[in-house]
């Protein structure tokens, strides 16, 4: 993986799917954008995937724990 973009085998990892048809309704279903280029391919951010899997911007897991927020519960 090199580059801003996934390339085709790595998206095809992610998704589990061949098809460009069957990618993009993946990616839609799990919420993860992208966009078609001028030549047709499905172009996918590696740091949107990252993020989406849970790492930070510098491929560290995200560690940050947030705490609840109990005030909503008050009247």
């Amino acid at each position: 993986m090199t580059g801003m973009f996934l390339n085709q085998e790595d998206l095809e990892t992610l998704t589990g799917r061949k098809y460009r048809s069957c990618q993009r309704r993946w990616l839609e279903q799990a919420g993860i954008p992208y966009f078609i280029s001028a030549t047709g391919r499905i172009q996918v951010l590696k740091a949107l995937v990252e993020q989406k899997m849970g790492m930070a911007a510098k491929g560290k897991p995200n560690t940050q724990v947030s705490e609840p927020r109990w005030d909503v519960f008050s009247r």
